[in-house]
C-alpha cells in the first residue's frame, strides 16, 4: 500500500490506522517499537512529534516500507518538493537532535 506522508498529522493517522487495520494493540506496538503505551497514543494523537528514527520503526513494525522523496531531480536542479512535503522532512529532520525526552 502507498500511503505518501505529507505532514505529522498524516502520520499519526497511517499510524493508527494501519495499527487498527492489523488488530495491534497499542501495548503490542510500544513494545515492538521500544516506546510506551503512552507515546503510541501521543503519536497518533498528534501530541507528540517523533523523531525520524521511531518513525522508521513503526512504519517497520507495521509492515511497511519507507522511502523519502525530496523531489530532486539529481542533475543540478533546485528541489520541487511542494510546501506541505517540505514540512514532514522539515519536522522529522529537526527532531533527529532531540532527545525523546526518556521515553522507552
Amino acid at each position: 500500500m502507498y500511503f505518501p506522508l505529507t505532514s505529522a498529522q498524516g502520520f499519526a493517522e497511517y499510524m493508527r490506522a494501519e495499527r487498527l487495520r492489523q488488530n495491534i494493540t497499542q501495548e503490542a506496538l510500544a513494545a515492538t517499537v521500544g516506546k510506551s503505551r503512552s507515546w503510541v497514543y501521543d503519536v497518533e494523537n498528534s501530541n507528540k512529534m517523533p523523531t525520524l528514527p521511531a518513525v522508521l520503526d513503526v512504519i517497520r513494525a507495521l509492515g511497511g516500507r519507507a522511502t523519502i522523496d525530496t523531489g530532486h531531480t539529481g542533475q543540478g536542479s533546485s528541489s520541487t518538493q511542494t510546501e506541505q512535503g517540505e514540512s514532514i522532512i522539515d519536522e522529522l529532520f529537526r527532531t533527529l537532535d532531540q532527545p525523546d525526552h526518556g521515553e522507552v
